[in-house]
């Protein structure tokens, strides 16, 4: 059975309900994409997280909630006193979403201390392996480099790693941002980005662009996402029927990203995976929320 892990961070997610309330649950990018590859795989995997959590009773129910969507804790590495972090979410009247973070003091941040405590244990028998640019983001610099060099030698062992950069101008500048991402990218072999954050960060304006800024870094396969109506696969353009009803476009690339690795882990081809990961979006984004709940998945 392969291993999978997705590497980063959890939060808790305060989303904006009727009556000037809030709902409580947990998300965050990796999280979002592991419950959504776990629940759209055919094929028999482990799906794990890789983080750090503290030992409050909301990172039990956290951990509890892992266990309940069938996802690995074993890499789940708890801290005494510790704490993960919070956001709010507000969405506008075309389901575009705001967030206000609390995040400075989380958990997560620790977790390349806890992996190199353990010598890169979680790593062993690993078969793919997805981290972002917010997992690299809430470190510092030497724990990113360390990270990145984990990575290297983890791809070098024959795993596969995914890399989406999904930048966040509320974590780091630009030009930090586009050293770091860069960096990244140069441990992955398929690449998920949006074509906005080349556009943002190194001045790509056209996918064939930054394909050849990814090939060049040496990504092998790549799906650039141009919002809502099309995606470039490996040199291919395919255009998308977007969402009849878009409530909250949380964790739409996320999904995407959960479905296109199901798909291609179960043998589909790229543009299969492709078409498969922006079906799975195009649901996520008519519930409100990061995760569709499970009475609701069916």
């Amino acid at each position: 059975m392969k291993k999978l892990l997705m590497l980063g961070e959890c939060m808790v997610e305060m989303a904006a309900a009727e009556g000037g309330l809030y709902r409580q649950g947990f998300a965050g990018d990796v999280y979002n994409t592991a419950v959504y590859l776990k629940r759209s795989l055919k094929t028999p995997a482990q799906v794990g997280l890789l983080t750090a959590v503290g030992d409050d009773a909301m990172s039990e129910a956290m951990l509890a909630r892992f266990r309940a969507e069938g996802l690995d804790n074993r890499h789940c590495y708890q801290l005494a006193g510790a704490m993960p972090g919070l956001y709010l979410i507000e969405v506008d009247e075309n389901g575009e979403r705001n967030f206000l973070y609390w995040r400075s003091q989380a958990a997560a941040r620790q977790l390349v201390r806890c992996i190199e405590e353990d010598n890169g244990a979680a790593f062993s028998g690993t078969d793919l392996l997805l981290f972002s640019g917010i997992s690299l983001a809430i470190l510092s610099a030497e724990h990113r480099a360390l990270l990145l060099g984990r990575l290297k030698a983890l791809r070098a062992q024959g795993a596969t790693l995914v890399f989406d950069p999904n930048y966040r101008a509320k974590l780091w500048g630009k030009e930090e941002a586009a050293h770091w991402l860069a960096q990244a990218y140069g441990c992955a072999d398929i690449a998920l980005p949006g074509l906005e954050e080349h556009q943002l960060l190194w001045g790509q304006q056209s996918p064939e662009q930054a394909a050849d800024f990814l090939t060049g870094l040496g990504v092998k396969e790549l799906v650039i996402k141009q919002g809502p109506e099309r995606l470039f696969v490996n040199g291919q353009y395919l255009a998308v029927t977007p969402a009849e009803q878009v409530v909250d476009t949380t964790a739409a690339g996320d999904s995407f990203n959960g479905g296109y690795l199901a798909a291609r882990l179960d043998g589909q081809s790229p543009l299969e995976a492709a078409k498969l990961g922006a079906a799975l979006a195009r649901r996520v984004i008519g519930y409100r929320g990061a995760i569709i709940e499970q009475s609701q998945w069916a």
